[in-house]
């Protein structure tokens, strides 16, 4: 597993720029697979969230065949955003992207201190259950926005050095 994380940190750039389709269809699939960690595993939809899921986290049938579809949809993304990149400013979030999301995750119901951890861009001092709830509440928002918008967002999160 640490050569999987290894490869995908290594590619993060490439899958950042791969298309919109491709992103808003991983925003999809990670949402999913956060939603079932979560009935399985608060802890490991936790570690999910902060980008550390590895061999340490026990996924069942369903999660494992989830995580499968999410790292073969990664694959392809680094292989197009390598080939054909969409070039795109990755230096800060536009003031209406941000504006977007915040609105959706509010409209969904999160908390002001949650909001200050998503926009800190750690979850340190978030609990288990709290850093999962974030990762889908943000994810499911990404989703909710028109897809050229949700994906420069998605690939602002990917490009991060704190990935």
């Amino acid at each position: 597993m640490k050569r999987t994380r290894a490869f995908f940190r290594s590619k993060r750039g490439a899958i950042a720029a791969a298309s919109d389709e491709d992103l808003f269809s991983m925003t999809q699939i990670a949402t999913d697979l956060q939603s079932q960690l979560r009935q399985e595993d608060v802890g490991a939809c936790a570690a999910f969230a902060s980008g550390m899921i590895g061999g340490e986290v026990q996924l069942t049938g369903t999660s494992n065949i989830m995580a499968g579809e999410l790292a073969a949809q990664m694959v392809r993304m680094a292989a197009s955003g390598e080939r054909a990149p969409v070039r795109r400013d990755l230096a800060a979030l536009r003031p209406a992207d941000a504006n977007a999301l915040v609105r959706l995750l509010r409209k969904d119901g999160m908390s002001g201190r949650q909001l200050d951890l998503v926009t800190s861009d750690s979850l340190a001092g978030a609990s288990a259950e709290e850093a999962c709830e974030i990762s889908i509440r943000l994810h499911r928002a990404i989703g909710g926005l028109p897809v050229d918008q949700g994906a420069r967002i998605e690939a602002y999160i990917l490009a991060s050095p704190a990935r």
